[in-house]
């Protein structure tokens, strides 16, 4: 029997191992293919890279829906899951501290710990949560950076310009009523009439943010990838180092109100009672002169006959006349005393002459 020669038998050794080192490969190689199998959450929508550039789904599509996604593995291939729908939220501290906070120092350093200023000049401090919700997928993965920090630093900057122009109570209470210029047509002709409306920190500070935001969205729609839905105040407090200060003040101006109010009342009631008093004494008068009057005109009605009877015989009605107030004297009249000529009397009651 002939035996291989060596070189034969290590070139076929060779050419084995080559086999199996490429049915390996070729192995290895779809197992990498399928590794870069993922799959896109049902809550959320995906977006492929490829090299770091996006890879369109279709014609205008860029999306992913929930569901698997062929793509390669990482570091060709990277999907990207971004929230659908979901509304995530971002709690800023920036200007807030705990009253009880020890931490920082007794005095305030705005450059440690941050507060708002009302237009009062009270110094408070707000802590809120933002909730927003992502409209452009493709616009907030490529084109915004760091939003969390964007969304914190501008609701610091939206709270303070909102805050400058309202009052502590009015932050306390949320709302305010301001007066605004409302077209309007009267008679046929267009005039600007003002009106009260209500108005909600909340909104404003949403419609602030999102401004905000907007100017370093999009250049060409001008908008920003993250829309606001809501701002809310989850604490509003005077800052600790000078509210026992404040609260002191809250009382005093409290305590002027309630004294105001009081004299307010007493004013009222004082002028409600001069009113009721007043329109007595018009009603006094008005009875009283209906009654002088009707006696005036009852005493013309029995002084004109007379007078005309006087026109036509003056003696004869001036004798008749004084006869009858003699006659009434003498008939009405007491006991008749006679005083001697140079004499002086006095005349008294006979309550005052009994008193004696």
């Amino acid at each position: 029997m002939a035996q291989k020669k060596p070189g034969k038998v290590l070139f076929q050794g060779i050419e084995a191992g080559m086999k199996v080192f490429r049915w390996m490969v070729l192995v290895l190689v779809i197992l990498f293919m399928v590794s870069g199998l993922a799959k896109v959450q049902p809550t959320h929508i995906g977006i492929l890279t490829r090299f770091g550039k996006l890879v369109p789904v279709g014609p205008g599509n860029n999306i992913h829906e929930p569901g698997f996604v062929l793509a390669f593995p990482y570091p060709i291939d990277q999907l990207i899951q971004i929230p659908k729908d979901l509304e995530q939220q971002i709690e800023v501290t920036t200007v807030w501290a705990p009253l009880d906070d020890k931490e920082w120092n007794d005095e305030i350093d705005p450059t440690i710990e941050g507060y708002c200023l009302t237009a009062e000049d009270d110094v408070i401090q707000v802590k809120v949560v933002v909730k927003y919700y992502i409209s452009d997928p493709v616009e907030f993965e490529f084109n915004t950076i760091e939003p969390k920090e964007m969304i914190e630093s501008m609701t610091v900057a939206a709270l303070t310009q909102c805050i400058a122009s309202w009052k502590f109570d009015e932050v306390q209470h949320m709302n305010r009523l301001v007066t605004v210029p409302v077209q309007t047509v009267v008679d046929g002709k267009e005039t600007t009439v003002e009106e009260e409306r209500k108005e909600t920190l909340d909104t404003l500070v949403v419609q602030n943010l999102q401004k905000r935001l907007d100017a370093v969205g999009n250049a060409e729609t001008g908008r920003s990838a993250i829309r606001i839905s809501n701002v809310d105040f989850v604490d509003v407090h005077h800052l600790r180092h000078v509210k026992a200060d404040f609260e002191n003040k809250q009382t005093a101006e409290i305590a002027v109100q309630v004294a105001t109010d009081e004299a307010l009342k007493q004013a009222d009631k004082l002028r409600n009672d001069a009113q009721t008093q007043a329109i007595q004494l018009v009603n006094n008068a008005k009875i009283y002169r209906q009654q002088r009057l009707a006696e005036a005109i009852r005493d013309g009605r029995e002084y004109l006959p007379k007078l005309k009877e006087y026109l036509d015989a003056p003696q004869y009605v001036w004798q008749r006349e004084y006869l009858n107030a003699m006659e009434n004297v003498w008939t009405n009249v007491g006991a008749l005393k006679f005083v001697p000529a140079n004499s002086r009397v006095v005349l008294q009651d006979e309550e005052e002459a009994e008193q004696q």
